[in-house]
């Protein structure tokens, strides 16, 4: 829906007040080419035809007898002046059916109505533009988007016109409406407002030669503002929409020609967004892209860095555009077996620190063990010598003696089993002592 239709009904804008005098100076030659003929080619006695029509003699010694007093007689020499005027129509028509066929156009009507709009500035063509669009039906066919000027080209807030005069002039037309003058055509129409880009995927090779791919790439970018870039100069009410001049011609003529036809601008500013992440993961290792370390900031943060660097502003400003977000999607590895190489390595640097603290617990344990046997040999020397001491030593009972050591190195090998300090085998029994 259009917000502001502006239609013009004041004669004297535009070259309307040149077409007028253009209407006037042409049916004043049609009066005096009649007039001609009729003078030089009729016989008839122009004072009595005057008295009798007019019936007032003073009349006719009023009107000068040069040629002009044949305009009283349109009702004798109407041919001369049809003659004349079927003459202009004829060459009205060609020309008409000329600029159809230069043009391009579907029929003369059309044509018909570009020259009067250009030779009598009536019926001016219209044009609306909204959101950076041109506002035509489908199948509609606009003089002033076809051919060009003269016409008004109304411009909604938010959008902006370039126009291009034959001599290659250019010009701005902001909010508004803007007469369009004769030869000039509109090159470009721009929205100012913020835009978004996407860009689905992109991939490039690591210095190492894995190649990674980036999805899901969001950023937003406008019309470079130039020297009003400020939040509060944009939150001034009377311009809601700054722009600067010098972007608007680098947005038009700052794009490249590819092979079927000039680039889009978004197009333009999706390379430079895409050149910037691929530059990144081309000059770093894959390591640094997908898992760099502790001291090192991710791959987002320097993406995001590297597009915000005064080299890519440049590369955008080329083009008209400046940047005002930019969020990275994840990152996926094309090559399956980079990550399962990836995994494998994080599990034997793993597998191998527990294997060093398993091997330092079973140490651990197995010198408690001999501690724990060395404790046991000990308690048993000091058992026997214990044993030596209530007998009154080595002059007592010898069969005593070694019934009482056995007794306690049975009931100490007993312990030692039980508490894990010997092996324990498939009965709780000793073996028999060796002879």
């Amino acid at each position: 829906m259009i917000r502001r239709q502006i239609f013009i009904t004041n004669p004297w804008l535009g070259g309307r007040l040149t077409g007028l005098l253009r209407v006037i100076i042409l049916s004043g030659v049609i009066l005096v080419l009649g007039s001609a003929g009729s003078a030089l080619f009729e016989d008839f006695d122009t004072e009595i035809i005057i008295t009798g029509w007019v019936g007032w003699q003073g009349i006719l010694d009023s009107i000068p007898d040069w040629g002009l007093r044949s305009l009283a007689f349109i009702t004798r020499s109407y041919r001369y002046y049809l003659l004349v005027f079927s003459g202009f129509v004829a060459t009205f028509y060609f020309a008409a059916r000329y600029i159809r066929d230069i043009y391009n156009l579907e029929n003369a009507r059309l044509g018909m109505h570009y020259l009067r709009a250009l030779l009598f500035g009536i019926d001016y063509p219209r044009l609306n533009v909204q959101d950076g669009e041109k506002q035509l039906d489908p199948g509609e066919v606009n003089l002033l988007d076809k051919i060009g000027g003269p016409g008004y080209l109304v411009v909604q807030p938010g959008s902006l016109a370039l126009l291009e005069g034959a001599d290659g002039e250019m010009r701005v037309c902001g909010e508004g409406s803007n007469y369009v003058t004769r030869l000039e055509k509109i090159r470009e129409t721009i929205r100012l407002e913020d835009q978004q880009g996407y860009i689905e995927s992109t991939s490039g090779t690591t210095k190492d030669g894995v190649t990674i791919k980036v999805n899901h790439i969001n950023y937003s970018y406008r019309l470079r503002t130039g020297r009003m870039s400020s939040e509060l100069a944009r939150q001034n009410p009377d311009s809601p929409n700054p722009f600067s001049y010098q972007a608007v011609l680098n947005m038009v003529f700052g794009r490249s020609v590819g092979s079927i036809d000039i680039t889009p601008w978004h197009n333009m500013v999706n390379i430079a967004v895409d050149g910037a992440i691929i530059d990144y993961i081309r000059a770093n290792l894959f390591d640094v892209v997908t898992a760099p370390s502790f001291d090192q900031d991710t791959a987002r943060v320097e993406i995001t860095r590297k597009i915000n660097s005064k080299f890519v502003r440049n590369r955008l400003a080329n083009v008209g555009a400046e940047l005002i977000w930019v969020d990275i999607g994840h990152f996926e590895v094309v090559d399956k077996r980079y990550e399962e190489q990836r995994i494998k390595t994080w599990g034997a640097k793993w597998s191998g620190l527990a294997e060093v603290k398993r091997a330092f617990g079973d140490a651990k344990r197995t010198s408690y063990l001999e501690q724990g046997r060395a404790e046991a040999q000990a308690d048993i020397l000091m058992s026997i010598m214990s044993v030596f001491e209530e007998l009154g030593g080595p002059k007592g009972d010898i069969e005593t003696i070694r019934a009482i050591i056995l007794s306690r190195t049975a009931q100490l090998i007993e312990g030692m089993s039980h508490s894990g300090l010997l092996p324990r085998g498939d009965s709780d029994e000793l073996p028999p002592p060796t002879q």
